[in-house]
């Protein structure tokens, strides 16, 4: 390479313009169904029959407004007036508002099934009327409008679904949402907002592009800062930043092959690579100067260096990507894109480490400063030193107490962990968390569950089926974190009470299967569509709940389900608990497990690769305390905040993985080829050299890691931020760990030659 190096940096251009050519075509998007949206998973399949057949919630444009009173008659002309300027544009399916809600009600004599607001009310009696028949209605109290009536909700329904609706295509819906209102500015006293589902898929993929123009700059700087107070020149500032850049277009360049948007999981990888991208440089640069500082020649200087370090970069590479890889043979796509796209990134900064940084220290003059005597490099030697003389008086005392910290860190943590998935922690703060708490209690919330029935022709109008799904209606109600529960059972018994005069003690099912039929026959046919099919043979109970985590959620799902089975599998119908919330939420349990799991697979493949390469059991197994360390110190540190265990709180196992041997695996090689060069060594002197060649870097490196995640605290998505504190955390645990367990366990357990 050095011979032909003109024409190894003109390839290296070549490929990094077609990269950079490719990397246009990726798209940054959040989507909460790109948790659970993948082919393995049979939930996809029963959501997307469902929403055949019932319309689907996440499509809905939503338009909040307050006022004192939205039943005084200034407050609804106005909620109207914007209601028949929607309703016609062909982005929306339908629109629904308090303008043509309908609902059941006894009046003069006879039943009414048509609208709720017939004509603007009159006076405050009018308003109180509608106030009344509005909060006895199971499809507009708390759907359309608030408890206390300060708050109405229209609701325009895009005609493609967000499934099949790119960004864009988001965007233009509230966009005409938005200019309807600039064009139809409410009265006085009367505020709005614009939210729902696709508002909040805009807003959190704008957040994720934030981020990026965030991380990546103070990802960049950080490591320049680092890389000048390690290597005190040019050379190891410009070289390394150029080496990890063309990783990175590269990364980029392959990354639209897969197919997918970034989205929150895959957000962490330019920051994630920037940082493991210079690890190796850092290594190399550190000990190329060395060699000329010892009199070689440049070319000599750079020979000598890769001699010494491909092997142990090619193996701290290679443990890193197989600690990613790992991630990528489960099933949840954000998960193994993010495990795969980075195994491949760790590859490829390892190669331009071997490639682009030889060629270009072949090109370029040696640095003309090669002292690198500072204070800094002069403390943290002699800092070293004097730490291998104490671990060497107290080697008994730090194995001792480190097995202990384990063993207790363990048990305390496997006793105070919970597996709990909170919606509004995965989303953005700010205006977002205030409207899905907003929506929680004003409305019925943002969290929908819905029991979807499948059963013969006709079944869902049997009054034994009605009352089946009354009492699993009743069952969801009794969990404090329901908001409401709404089926056709619901609409049936306000039928009887409305034809029974309005006697609330008619709010019930009659026996008469003609009669039920005939009420079904009566609703408003878009009602009837929302609830049943055609055919009656399917239904479903839609269920709204709060958002206080899974751990809540799971015993209300289990509990109705196991109702539903109970009641309704006798009258052959089948039951599925769906919606994109459960469907979401059950994934992102499963995300937990599959990362926590896969944490335990890449550890396992990372000691296999270590015994192979190094062709010694016993380093792999000595390698695997120390690294445990950081990782019960992390979990010790969840159970101690309460904080549960969740996408962002484990996260950080699967970019840490890699990152924890890298520093155990300099020292173990650095002390093997220093037994080699000079066999007189005795054990503690072979380890201080060890020490002292590999500690100063491996602590720029820990140090650049670990602040390359604490930028991630700087995230609007408050699961990231918790990613960063616990990867920042590990990472620097590590680094101590190794400094003072790893060199004592190869002090005690070493096969030294005597």
């Amino acid at each position: 390479m050095i011979r032909r190096r003109w024409l190894v940096l003109a390839t290296i251009a070549v490929i990094s313009v077609i990269a950079a050519y490719s990397a246009r075509n990726i798209e940054i998007r959040f989507a909460f169904r790109n948790f659970f949206d993948y082919p393995a998973n049979p939930d996809v399949a029963t959501i997307d029959r469902y929403h055949d057949y019932f319309e689907d919630p996440a499509g809905f444009v939503a338009v909040v407004l307050e006022s004192d009173d939205v039943f005084d008659r200034r407050t609804l002309a106005y909620v109207t007036e914007l209601t028949r300027e929607l309703e016609p544009n062909p982005l929306f399916s339908h629109v629904r508002s308090l303008a043509n809600a309908r609902a059941i009600r006894w009046v003069n004599d006879s039943v009414d099934v048509g609208q709720l607001l017939p004509h603007l009310p009159a006076t405050r009696a009018d308003s109180d009327r509608l106030r009344t028949i509005a909060r006895d209605s199971r499809l507009i109290h708390r759907l359309l409008v608030s408890e206390d009536s300060r708050a109405t909700l229209i609701a325009a329904q895009l005609a493609v679904p967000p499934s099949s609706s790119t960004l864009p295509d988001l965007r233009r819906a509230i966009d005409v949402v938005n200019r309807t209102l600039a064009a139809h500015p409410p009265p006085p006293g009367i505020t709005f907002r614009v939210t729902g589902a696709p508002t909040l898929e805009v807003e959190a993929s704008d957040a994720l592009v934030y981020d990026q123009m965030v991380f990546t700059p103070i990802a960049i700087l950080l490591i320049v800062i680092e890389l000048w107070l390690g290597l005190r020149c040019m050379h190891g500032v410009v070289l390394p930043m150029v080496a990890i850049s063309i990783a990175a277009i590269w990364t980029a360049g392959i990354y639209p092959w897969f197919g997918r948007p970034i989205d929150m999981v895959a957000s962490t990888i330019p920051a994630t690579l920037l940082v493991y991208g210079a690890v190796d440089p850092i290594f190399v640069l550190r000990r190329y100067l060395d060699k000329l500082r010892a009199g070689l020649t440049k070319e000599d200087a750079i020979i000598a260096t890769y001699r010494e370090l491909t092997m142990p970069c090619l193996l701290s590479s290679l443990t890193t990507a197989v600690g990613f890889a790992a991630f990528a043979t489960l099933d949840l796509p954000i998960i193994v894109n993010f495990g795969a796209i980075m195994a491949i990134g760790v590859m490829l900064a390892f190669l331009t480490t071997m490639v682009v940084l030889p060629v270009l220290l072949a090109i370029l003059p040696v640095p003309s400063q090669l002292a690198i005597s500072t204070r800094l490099a002069t403390r943290i030697d002699r800092a070293l030193a004097a730490l291998w003389r104490w671990l060497s008086a107290h080697r008994r005392s730090v194995l001792i107490v480190a097995i202990a910290l384990i063993a207790a860190g363990a048990l305390y943590t496997s006793t105070r962990q919970t597996i709990s998935v909170y919606y509004t922690r995965i989303l953005p703060p700010g205006s977002t968390e205030k409207d899905i708490r907003f929506l929680e209690s004003k409305f019925v919330g943002v969290i929908r569950s819905a029991v979807f029935m499948e059963g013969p022709k006709d079944i869902m109008k049997q009054p034994r089926t009605l009352r089946a799904i009354e009492k699993i209606s009743d069952t969801a109600i009794a969990f404090p974190i329901v908001t409401a529960a709404i089926s056709v059972s619901d609409m049936v018994r306000e039928m009887n009470r409305a034809f029974m005069e309005g006697d609330p003690k008619e709010l019930r099912i009659p026996d008469s299967l003609t009669l039920s039929a005939q009420y079904l026959q009566m609703l408003d046919p878009e009602d009837r569509q929302r609830l049943l099919t055609e055919d009656d043979a399917r239904s479903h109970i839609m269920i709204f709940s709060m958002d206080h985590g899974t751990a809540e959620w799971r015993p209300m799902r289990d509990k109705v389900m196991a109702v539903a089975k109970q009641e309704l599998e006798p009258l052959n119908i089948a039951v599925h608990m769906t919606e994109q919330s459960p469907a979401g939420f059950d994934a992102l349990d499963r995300l937990v497990h599959d990362v926590l799991w896969g944490f335990v697979v890449a550890f396992g493949l990372v000691l296999v690769l270590i015994a192979v390469i190094m062709r010694s059991l016993r380093i792999a197994l000595l390698s695997a305390i120390p690294n445990l360390v950081p990782v019960v110190a992390c979990f010790v540190l969840l159970s101690v905040f309460g904080i549960t265990l969740r996408v962002g709180t484990v996260l950080f196992l699967s970019v840490s993985v890699g990152g924890l041997f890298n520093t155990t695996i300099q020292l173990v090689a650095r002390l093997r080829q220093r037994i080699a060069e000079d066999p007189t060594l005795t054990p503690d002197a072979a380890i201080d050299d060890a020490i002292r060649d590999v500690g100063p870097p491996a602590l720029f490196t820990a140090v650049i890691l670990a602040l390359g995640f604490a930028i991630f605290g700087l995230s609007r998505f408050p699961d990231l931020r918790v990613f960063g504190l616990l990867a920042s955390n590990t990472l620097i645990v590590a680094f101590v760990s190794d400094m003072m367990l790893s060199t004592t366990l190869l002090r005690v357990f070493f096969r030294w030659r005597r």
